[in-house]
């Protein structure tokens, strides 16, 4: 067994030195105010009434051509007044806001989300569609930085940046999980083999959705919404999928407030590899469980010496070493402070995590916008 635990260790220290190289090798675009195609902002809600002033803000704040720049809503079936809201909005708000419920038809073909995407892109007049979320906030280039990129290169499909901000140290826990797989998502975009991204902050081209017929083949799985329409748009066009490493198109996502909120979250993202179309998507969260696997197993036989301390201790040291320099370098970009004992803590506890969502994610129900879904 000895041998199987160091492999996986150690191809996990050549793994992250990858990543590292990765995320280095990632150039910031130039920055230009020039270009202004036609641009739909596709925002699927439920539930985010207390999100929308800050939201909307964010919205009027956009230095982007305003004659060019359309933001569709499509509300499914909120509970709190969230499409009332959005309608008053569009009749106050200097940014062109167009609100439509999601069709009942749409949510009995396709899953929630998915259908509500669907919908607004049929709706959406922009060459450019950049998707997000209900409850993020950004800077006032965020459109503008996705526009640069899409008229300075060929790409279909970009996957931004996205942080999670944080006010607690179970707060700091969540950040620096989020931030890797991030970076992770952004290395395997720059190694052209994208198999992670999230869709709080992306954007692809109307036609390229269309063309792959959007979410058709994996309309029936809850998550995924992000990820599977990557991947049939890499399938089509391989050169074409970029990650946007730009502080100005960073989105802000808030972590969980709960300790329930945050295993519900885990148990969907975990629960999707089974049914991920990308092989390589499949592969990888397997692999992670037996590096994580394999740090566990470390600990223990070192705990009852059937591996020697020293062993244990220098592996255990060039984790967190490793991580540290990875950790570090996303955190400058994202203009956050990596503090030391929530990294600490995290990093020799994920295994345990890890091991643990990796397992429960092949059973059992979680809770997502006030619905319950089964693995």
């Amino acid at each position: 067994m000895d041998w199987i635990i160091y492999f996986f260790i150690i191809s996990y220290f050549i793994f992250l030195i990858l990543l590292i190289q990765a995320w280095n090798g990632l150039k910031e675009p130039e920055h230009s105010e020039t270009d202004y195609p036609l641009i739909t902002v596709l925002i699927p809600v439920r539930n985010e009434v207390a999100n929308l002033p800050d939201l909307i803000q964010c919205l009027e704040n956009q230095t982007y051509a305003p004659d060019n720049l359309e933001v569709v809503f499509i509300d499914d079936n909120s509970e709190d007044g969230t499409y009332e809201h959005l309608i008053a909005f569009s009749e106050t708000t200097t940014v062109n806001i167009r609100v439509y419920p999601l069709e009942a038809d749409d949510r009995d073909k396709i899953s929630h989300k998915k259908a509500a995407i669907s919908h607004g892109v049929t709706k959406s007049s922009g060459e450019i569609i950049i998707l997000t979320d209900g409850d993020v906030s950004f800077g006032k280039y965020w459109v503008q930085s996705f526009a640069n990129v899409f008229q300075r290169t060929d790409s279909k499909f970009i996957s931004g940046p996205v942080v999670m901000d944080s006010y607690s140290f179970m707060d700091d826990i969540q950040s620096l999980e989020f931030s890797s797989l991030i970076g992770t998502g952004a290395a395997a975009i720059y190694y052209n083999k994208p198999v992670l991204c999230n869709g709080a902050n992306l954007a692809f081209k109307k036609e390229a959705f269309i063309e792959v017929k959007g979410y058709e083949g994996h309309d029936k799985i809850i998550s995924g919404d992000d990820e599977f329409l990557m991947y049939k748009v890499s399938k089509l066009c391989p050169s074409k999928i970029f990650f946007l490493k730009s502080d100005k198109a960073i989105v802000h996502v808030q972590p969980e407030s709960s300790i329930k909120e945050f295993y519900h979250q885990r148990r969907r993202w975990s629960g999707k590899w089974r049914k991920h179309p990308n092989p390589l998507s499949k592969v990888l969260a397997l692999y992670v469980f037996m590096v994580h696997l394999s740090f566990l197993l470390l600990f223990i036989l070192g705990i009852i010496k059937l591996l020697p301390v020293y062993t244990v201790i220098l592996l255990l040291t060039i984790k967190l070493l490793l991580e540290f320099v990875y950790f570090k370098q996303m955190y400058l970009f994202f203009i956050k402070k990596l503090k030391i004992l929530p990294f600490l803590i995290s990093s020799l506890a994920y295994p345990v995590y890890a091991v643990t969502f990796g397992i429960l994610s092949n059973m059992g129900r979680y809770k997502w916008k006030g619905r319950y879904y089964k693995n």
